[in-house]
C-alpha cells in the first residue's frame, strides 16, 4: 500500500474526511477547487515537490494548516524539513513516524485536542 494511502487510511480513522492526491500538482488542483482545512503534503513528490506546494499554498490562503513530513531530501543546504517551517508549515514530521504522531501534528494545526 502506498504511503500516502497508509495516512489517509490513519486520518480517515481518526475521523477527519481526506482528499488523497497522487501527486503535488494533483494536490494543487484539488486544493484550488475545494475547501480544505488542513493540508499534510510529502516533501519529494512527482511534478511539484512539497516546498513548492507549500509556498504555492501560503499565497492562496496564508492561514491554512499544513503538515509536512519528509524522510529525507535533494534541498541543498538546509533540510527539507527546516525549509518547510520557514515556508510556513504548522507541523513537521520526520518519516518514519507514529501514527499518534501524525495526530498529534494533525490536532496541533487544526488547534485541537489529539484524536485517539
Amino acid at each position: 500500500m502506498p504511503f500516502r494511502q497508509t495516512i489517509a487510511k490513519f486520518l480517515t480513522r481518526a475521523g477527519y474526511e481526506v482528499v488523497e492526491a497522487e501527486n503535488g500538482q494533483l494536490g494543487l488542483r484539488a486544493f484550488e477547487q475545494s475547501k480544505f482545512d488542513a493540508i499534510v503534503t510529502d516533501i519529494i513528490m512527482p511534478d511539484i515537490e512539497g516546498l513548492e506546494l507549500i509556498r504555492t499554498v501560503r499565497s492562496i490562503d496564508p492561514n491554512i494548516p499544513v503538515v509536512a513530513m519528509s524522510g529525507g531530501g535533494r534541498v541543498s543546504g538546509m533540510q527539507p524539513l527546516k525549509v518547510a517551517k520557514i515556508l510556513g508549515a504548522s507541523a513537521v514530521l520526520y518519516k518514519p513516524f507514529e501514527r499518534a504522531q501524525l495526530l498529534e501534528a494533525m490536532a496541533a494545526a487544526l488547534g485541537r485536542a489529539p484524536a485517539a
